[in-house]
């Protein structure tokens, strides 16, 4: 650019948008090359792979919050995990129901348990 053969709007395409290591290139393709073609090759660069190391597993909690007339429950757990658990959650559920014996919860319980 302080030789006068590249402009401004130039060297900001190749700046803003080339791969690292490929200044030199650029440049070089820069002195006959109008802005607009500069863009159209550096779309056209193959770009990194992304990162292919496996993501790690989100973290399970368990939080419970206790006032003076409940409890309240927050469980966060993996996908497939979390469908096991939404699995269980109608028994769950029946066994809260106030009006069947602590038999008929437990059995239910049981059989979801054990399926």
């Amino acid at each position: 650019m302080r030789e006068g053969r590249l402009s401004l709007d130039q060297v900001g395409i190749i700046a803003g948008r080339a791969g690292e290591g490929s200044d030199e290139h650029y440049a070089a393709l820069a002195r006959c090359a109008t802005v607009n073609q500069l863009r159209t090759a550096l779309k056209l660069e193959p770009r990194p792979e992304p990162d292919s190391r496996p993501k790690p597993e989100p973290e399970r909690s368990v939080t419970k919050i206790t006032d003076d007339e409940s409890s309240c429950w927050r469980i966060r757990l993996p996908h497939v995990e979390a469908a096991l658990f939404d699995a269980c959650c109608p028994a769950l559920k029946m066994a809260m129901t106030p009006s069947l014996s602590m038999k008929t919860k437990m059995v239910a319980l049981v059989a979801t348990l054990t399926g």
